[in-house]
């Protein structure tokens, strides 16, 4: 029964980092890179996004964007 559990565990350590990988190969493929608001949050702009720190910061700077100085998107004005 251990020795079940032991490789469970291991196919799901591995399954883990292959979800990883490819979230990360797929974020390098489309090449997004930090704007000038990434100074707020201790990064250097123009900084490639490519792991889950990166990541988190442009979605920082996104939530910065829709909610934070120009209010929730659904309420922005459209012809401007």
């Amino acid at each position: 029964m251990g020795l079940f559990f032991m490789v469970i565990g291991g196919l799901f350590v591995y399954m883990g980092n292959d979800a990883k990988n490819m979230i990360t190969d797929e974020l390098v493929t489309q090449n997004i890179t930090l704007g000038a608001d990434a100074v707020e949050f201790g990064e250097t702009p123009g900084e490639a996004v490519r792991d889950a720190r990166t990541a988190d910061i442009k979605s920082k700077i996104i939530t910065l964007h829709t909610e934070g100085k120009h209010g929730v998107w659904s309420a922005q004005d459209r012809n401007s």
